[in-house]
């Protein structure tokens, strides 16, 4: 992964040991224990939300029109 990194996180508590890293406006890489481990090598997110809707054959939560 390129090293221009736009910003950093974690879990709001601090409690994990889990950080992930932000670059052009997208999650790049995720971090355990530190912030200086990647340790992740492919991340699939799945938003449930728009999985329900698309099964009930409605437009998911980014697709509805304000």
């Amino acid at each position: 992964m390129p090293a221009d990194k736009t910003g950093f996180g974690t879990a709001r508590d601090r409690a994990g040991d889990v950080w992930f890293t932000l670059q052009g406006g997208r999650m790049s890489e995720v971090c355990y224990p530190d912030l200086s481990t990647p340790s992740v090598r492919l991340l699939d997110v799945a938003d449930r939300a728009a999985a329900l809707a698309l099964r009930r054959g409605r437009p998911g939560p980014d697709q509805r029109r304000q």
